[in-house]
């Protein structure tokens, strides 16, 4: 149960940079939060939801990430890679500071079963929609389907300054697609899913 989980996040605290981990995970901070019932999407290892600070009544981005423990004979946590991935990835994001092409983390909470990742809301889409759009709209001079040069550019211009910030920090992306860029609506595109960084 929940003593289990603690325990677990103890261990995993030992493996990490002391005061990135305390300052992320050092408040019980999820009743600040209230949190839709229905997710904004799905991933392979969680769900996003849309969370309203009750103190400042800023929307942000709820990844709340199941976790499955087991437990030795000796009543003691097996190492779960799953744990120490997320922690990985929430101590990795509050590492990189803000910049504005890479979505940011405030906080991260362990809740019943769950971790929770409060990261900064995005009130666009994934570029992936943006240029399936875009895509279907437009053709060259032979009628061949594509997308304008001046999109593209601006699309890569926002995407390499947000890979530029995470390599000044020595952090390779590894993943990068048009699901993982999102644009907000004022034009600003972020490089999301540092998961497996």
């Amino acid at each position: 149960g929940d003593e289990v989980m603690r325990t677990t996040l103890t261990c995993i605290r030992d493996t990490c940079d002391l005061e990135v981990f305390d300052d992320l995970f050092g408040d019980d901070f999820a009743a600040d939060y209230e949190v839709d019932k229905e997710p904004l999407s799905r991933g392979n290892y969680g769900a996003v939801y849309r969370g309203t600070s009750k103190k400042t009544n800023q929307t942000v981005a709820v990844k709340r990430i199941p976790l499955f423990i087991e437990v030795g004979s000796d009543g003691k946590p097996l190492a779960d890679n799953m744990i120490k991935r997320t922690i990985d990835e929430a101590v990795l994001m509050s590492s990189l500071g803000r910049h504005e092409n890479v979505v940011s983390i405030h906080k991260a909470c362990l809740i019943g079963t769950e971790i929770w990742l409060i990261m900064d809301f995005i009130d666009g889409d994934e570029v992936l929609q943006l240029v399936t759009k875009a895509y279907k709209q437009n053709k060259n001079n032979d009628g061949v389907r594509c997308l304008p040069e001046p999109v593209i550019a601006y699309i890569l211009k926002h995407v390499l300054h947000g890979l530029s910030h995470l390599h000044h920090h020595l952090v390779i992306h590894r993943d990068i697609k048009p699901n993982n860029w999102m644009y907000t609506k004022d034009g600003t595109l972020k490089v999301i899913d540092l998961g497996v960084a």
